[in-house]
């Protein structure tokens, strides 16, 4: 599981000893390039588009207890050397929570540093679709888990 080095909790980027395992804003954008991750659009840059028309470009998510977050905006992505940006508001994303039930699922801003902390874990394997889409993967997901 990835979390974020000590050294990257105070904005050490340069003295980060573990860049390898280090999940904050600017290791993240390596890794990003890296894996050819999409960028995702930064707060309110998305704000016209409707909910279910959004992109939804990341899924974190703790499966276990069934949570998980789709992110459609993101306050900052750092890539600048070294980064600038250490509070946790600079982390701070726009998109969906679901916390095991649909019914009191919402949308709303989340500290990715805090998903992250608590553990919750990026989906290596999501590809960005629209909020519509996204639900009907996840609906499909469980359906197919739920049977086995």
């Amino acid at each position: 599981m990835w979390k974020i080095s000590k050294s990257c909790l105070k904005g050490r980027h340069r003295r980060c000893k573990d860049e390898v395992n280090c999940a904050c804003s600017h290791h993240r954008q390596i890794e990003n390039d890296f894996f050819g991750m999409s960028a995702v659009p930064k707060l309110y840059e998305t704000e016209a588009v409707p909910l279910e028309d959004k992109i939804i470009h990341r899924r974190y998510r703790i499966q276990n207890i069934g949570f998980y977050w789709l992110i459609a905006e993101i306050g900052h992505q750092c890539d600048d050397e070294p980064c600038q940006h250490e509070s946790k508001e600079d982390n701070l994303a726009f998109g969906y929570a679901n916390l095991n039930n649909d019914d009191f699922a919402e949308w709303g801003y989340i500290s990715i540093t805090e998903l992250l902390e608590n553990g919750a874990v990026l989906d290596r394997d999501w590809k960005p679709c629209t909020f519509k889409e996204a639900k009907e993967r996840i609906t499909a997901e469980t359906v197919f888990r739920d049977c086995i």
